[in-house]
């Protein structure tokens, strides 16, 4: 018999009591400014890339004074969520098609790890306009095709896919200038936007 699938619906923040968000620092800027550090786990560091997960594995998690690799860490803990967002610190490297394989293992190797989680992979949020327009690596459609792989890992069982794109975006896809700090990470008041949009999901 098919396994069931599931769609989305609206909880409240206690379902992240249970949740790690694993990223770069736009996952460090939901964890200062989205009101949830005190419910979910939060395993993020500034300029952190899908490479530097499992296939150059750092130690970037610090727990009681020691220094874990992500591996280790997911070896010593449970979770019943997991959400991923990377690929923004990627763009320049590689292909699209490297980026995918590369972010598709990592995926797969968090679900050896965490069997009993539920996957969330995040859709890479845009830029600002101006960003947008004056670095070809920033183009939206440069970022775009980077999505539209990871959605493919969707499978609606225990891997979802949530693009917050079109609630922070204006009339021409890129992020709004007015809530871009430096062009590429929201201002502090608009990361509780982000923490709805993944209630919702």
């Amino acid at each position: 018999e098919e396994e069931k699938t599931y769609e989305f619906c609206r909880v409240e923040e206690d379902y992240f009591d249970d949740a790690l968000f694993i990223g770069d620092s736009r996952t460090q800027g939901l964890l200062e400014y989205g009101g949830i550090e005190e419910r979910a786990t939060f395993y993020c560091r500034t300029s952190l890339t899908v490479y530097d997960l499992f296939a150059k594995e750092k130690a970037f998690i610090r727990e009681e004074g020691e220094d874990l690799t992500l591996t280790q860490a997911l070896e010593r803990h449970s979770f019943g969520k997991i959400y991923l967002m990377g690929g923004i610190n990627e763009r320049g490297t590689g292909t699209p098609e490297s980026f995918f394989e590369e972010y598709a293992r990592a995926v797969y190797r968090i679900r050896q790890l965490q069997p009993q989680a539920i996957v969330f992979v995040e859709g890479i949020m845009r830029v600002a306009g101006e960003k947008n327009a004056s670095d070809p690596s920033f183009k939206k459609t440069n970022i775009n095709i980077r999505k539209v792989g990871i959605a493919t890992l969707e499978d609606k069982k225990d891997i979802f896919y949530i693009d917050g794109n079109e609630a922070g975006c204006d009339e021409k896809g890129n992020l709004h200038g007015d809530w871009a700090l430096d062009q590429s990470h929201l201002k502090s008041q608009y990361y509780p936007g982000w923490k709805e949009i993944l209630q919702d999901h």
